[in-house]
């Protein structure tokens, strides 16, 4: 997880940005298999695609708090995904 360093001065941190990624919502779309987890957890070269894209974001110091954001449906299968990982899960208010 991507968090502040408390030990680092702003100035050192490099600023602060709040990251917003989409997790989208369910894949029935994307592979019958996976039908009833999030999109964002579609395993690519064994791993969740989200983790990809967030792996990829590390290096960037700007980057204080990682936010996903998914629908009410897949909130429970981020969240779990999300207590390994790190990043916080916004869920919008969505019933679809």
């Amino acid at each position: 997880m991507i968090t502040p360093d408390a030990q680092v001065s702003d100035d050192e941190q490099g600023g602060h940005v709040k990251l917003i990624v989409f997790g989208g919502g369910l894949c029935d779309a994307v592979t019958s298999a996976d039908a009833e987890s999030a999109e964002a957890a579609v395993a690519v070269a064994g791993k969740p695609m989200i983790e990809h894209v967030l792996d990829n974001l590390q290096p960037v110091k700007e980057i204080d708090h990682i936010y996903v954001v998914t629908n009410a449906k897949v909130y429970r299968h981020c969240q779990g995904w999300a207590d390994v990982y790190g990043p916080r899960i916004l869920t919008r208010a969505s019933r679809s």
